[in-house]
C-alpha cells in the first residue's frame, strides 16, 4: 500500500472563504443590490407619508387641515403586497424553465414601469399602482437574489453571506433616512418626488451588477448542463482541488429529485411530506418579525415619532436606520457564532423585554416629556437589536430551510407570507394606533410583545439547529424526520466527508479517498485515504 498525505475535505473553510474567495464575495455583493432597491422602497416611504406637501397632496381635507387618514395611510402602506401575490407566479413560472439571473432582469423591466408611475404620480390611486407594479419587481429581484445566493455560497459563510441582505438593506434605510431629511422642509412637490424618482436607479445597478454574476450551479444541474455547473462552482471556489470541486458537485447532486427530466415537481409540493416542515421553517422568520413590532421601524417610523411628540421626526428615523445598520453589520458576526437556535431564543426572548418596557411606557400621558423621550429612546434600542439578530434570521430561513428543486418557489411562498403579514399589520396599524382612530399608540407593543412570547415558546421546541449543513445533509434529516432539538448533533451519511472521491496519483495510477470512520462519528471533516488499487 502506498502511502499518501491525507486530505482534508473541508480544508478551504469560513477563513479562507472570506478573506481568499474574492470572486465568491463580489458576486454576492453585486447581488446585495436586489437587496438596497428592497431596502430603499421601505424606507423611502417611511418618511415620505409624513411630509407635508405628500399629505398636501394625497391626504383628505379636515377642520385641521390635510391630513392622511388612517384609510389613506393604510392604502398606500398596504396595497402594494398585491405585487407579491402576482411576483410569486412569475417566480414559479421562470425561475427553474429560464435561470435565476434572466427573471431577474425580466423583474428590472417591469419594475422601471412601477417607478415611473409612482415619480409622475398624480394622485392617490396612480401611486399605489406605480407602488403595486413595483412591489411585484421587487418581490421577484429579492427573491432570486436570495435563492442565487445561497446556491453560490458554501456551508461555511452561507449564514454570513445571507445576512449580507439585512446589511445592505441597512446601508439603503441610511440612504433613504437622509434623503427624506434633507429634502422633508422643502415646500414643492420636489420633497417627496425626489426620494421617489431616485428607486429608478435601482433597477439599472441591478441589470448592471447581475451582468457580472455566474448563473446557479443547481440551477444547471436541474437541467442536466453538469459541465455547466462544474465551471459555474470552479468560478466561486478560489483556491479548491479539482477533488474538492468535485466532491462538492457530488454532494449538490444528493439533493433531494435535482435533475428536472427524472423527476418533475409541482408548486404544491411545498405543501407534501416532509417539505410541509421546511416550508413552515422556512416562512417562520419572516413573519415573527413582522410580528415583532417592525413596522414601526420601517413603515412608520415617522409617523409614530410625531405621535410620541419628538421634535423632528426626520432626524430620529435617521438615528433609527444608523443604529439598524450597526445592528445588522453585528448580525453577520452573530449569526455563526450563536447559531441560528440560540439567536432565535435570544432574539424572541430581549424583543418582548423591549416591547413590555414601550408598551408600558405608552401609558404615561403625551405631555410627560420624560416618559416620550424614554420610548423614543427604547425604540432606538429595539431597532438595533432587532437587525441584529430577527432579520439575519429571517434571510438564513428563507435561504437555507427549501430543498433544492423547491428553493424558488418555497422562497417566493415565504417572501408572500412576509408581504401578507406585512399586509395586514399594515393595514391594521393605523386603525388601532391613530389619533383618529383606536389611538393605541406605543401600547400596541404590548400586542406585540404576547406574539414575541409564543414565539419564544415555538422556537424552543421546533426550532432546528442547522449552522454549516450543507443542502444534501438538510435533506437526509427532514425526510428522516430527526426531531429539531436533535439536528446539532445528529451524523448524516450524506455529509462530504462521506463522499468517496477518485483522485489521480502522479504515477497515473487511480486512488479512492474514502473517510476513516471513526472521524465521521465525530462528524469531523479529516479522512483517511485507502489505496484499492490501480487502473
Amino acid at each position: 500500500m502506498a502511502s499518501a498525505t491525507p486530505i482534508n475535505m473541508s480544508h478551504y473553510g469560513a477563513r479562507h472563504n472570506l478573506t481568499h474567495n474574492w470572486r465568491l464575495l463580489i458576486s454576492c455583493m453585486l447581488l446585495s443590490t436586489c437587496y438596497f432597491t428592497f431596502g430603499y422602497d421601505a424606507y423611502i416611504y417611511a418618511g415620505v407619508i409624513a411630509m407635508p406637501t405628500f399629505v398636501a397632496n394625497f391626504g383628505t381635507l379636515t377642520p385641521e387641515g390635510y391630513l392622511l387618514t388612517a384609510r389613506d395611510t393604510s392604502i398606500v402602506s398596504s396595497i402594494p403586497t398585491i405585487g407579491a401575490v402576482l411576483g410569486f407566479v412569475m417566480i414559479a413560472l421562470m425561475a427553474d424553465r429560464f435561470g435565476r439571473k434572466v427573471t431577474i432582469y425580466t423583474g428590472c423591466v417591469i419594475g422601471l414601469v412601477g417607478m415611473v408611475l409612482q415619480t409622475i404620480g398624480v394622485s392617490l390611486a396612480v401611486l399605489t399602482v406605480g407602488r403595486t407594479i413595483a412591489a411585484m419587481s421587487t418581490f421577484v429581484t429579492l427573491n432570486m437574489a436570495i435563492t442565487l445566493s445561497a446556491e453560490l455560497a458554501p456551508a461555511s459563510i452561507r449564514g454570513s453571506i445571507m445576512t449580507l441582505s439585512a446589511v445592505t438593506i441597512g446601508i439603503a434605510g441610511v440612504i433613504a433616512s437622509g434623503i427624506n431629511y434633507a429634502t422633508y422642509a422643502i415646500m414643492t412637490n420636489f420633497a417627496w418626488r425626489l426620494p421617489v424618482g431616485l428607486q429608478l436607479a435601482g433597477p439599472v445597478l441591478i441589470v448592471i451588477s447581475v451582468f457580472f454574476v455566474m448563473e446557479s450551479p443547481t440551477f444547471y444541474l436541474i437541467k442536466g448542463e453538469d459541465a455547466k455547473a462544474r465551471q459555474s462552482l470552479v468560478a466561486v471556489r478560489q483556491g479548491y482541488t479539482d477533488a474538492e470541486i468535485d466532491n462538492e458537485l457530488e454532494n449538490m447532486r444528493h439533493q433531494r429529485a435535482l435533475p428536472a427530466k427524472e423527476e418533475k415537481v409541482s408548486p404544491v409540493d411545498i405543501f407534501k411530506g416532509a417539505n410541509l416542515q421546511r416550508t413552515f421553517l422556512a416562512s417562520s422568520f419572516v413573519i415573527i418579525t413582522q410580528l415583532s413590532g417592525l413596522a414601526f421601524s420601517t413603515t412608520y417610523a415617522a409617523i409614530f415619532f410625531i405621535q410620541i411628540n419628538q421634535a423632528n421626526p426626520f432626524l430620529m428615523v435617521l438615528a433609527l436606520t444608523i443604529l439598524q445598520l450597526g445592528g445588522a453589520c453585528t448580525g453577520q458576526v452573530l449569526i455563526e457564532v450563536l447559531g441560528r437556535r440560540k439567536q432565535a431564543l435570544l432574539a424572541t426572548s430581549v424583543l418582548f423585554v423591549l416591547n413590555i418596557a414601550i408598551g408600558g411606557l405608552g401609558f404615561a400621558q403625551a405631555t410627560d416629556k420624560q416618559a416620550m423621550t424614554a420610548i423614543a429612546a427604547l425604540c432606538l434600542v429595539f431597532g438595533f437589536f432587532i437587525a441584529a439578530t430577527m432579520s439575519p434570521l429571517q434571510w438564513c430561513a428563507i435561504a437555507e430551510f427549501p430543498t433544492a428543486r423547491l428553493r424558488n418557489v418555497t422562497t417566493a411562498y415565504s417572501l408572500l407570507n412576509a408581504n401578507l403579514a406585512t399586509l395586514v399589520i399594515s393595514y391594521v396599524l393605523p386603525y388601532i394606533t391613530n389619533a383618529d382612530a383606536g389611538n393605541l399608540g406605543p401600547k400596541v407593543y404590548l400586542i406585540f410583545a404576547g406574539f414575541m412570547l409564543i414565539s419564544f415558546v415555538w422556537a424552543f421546541f421546533r426550532y432546528p439547529e442547522i449552522r454549516g449543513r450543507t443542502m444534501a445533509e438538510l435533506d437526509e434529516m427532514f425526510e428522516a424526520r430527526i426531531n429539531p432539538r436533535q439536528f446539532r448533533k445528529h451524523v448524516c451519511l450524506n455529509s462530504l466527508e462521506h463522499t468517496a472521491t477518485i483522485i489521480n496519483k502522479q504515477d497515473g495510477s487511480n486512488l479512492t479517498v474514502i473517510p476513516d470512520e471513526k472521524h465521521n462519528a465525530r462528524n469531523q471533516a479529516s479522512v483517511q485515504e485507502v489505496e484499492i488499487g490501480t487502473v
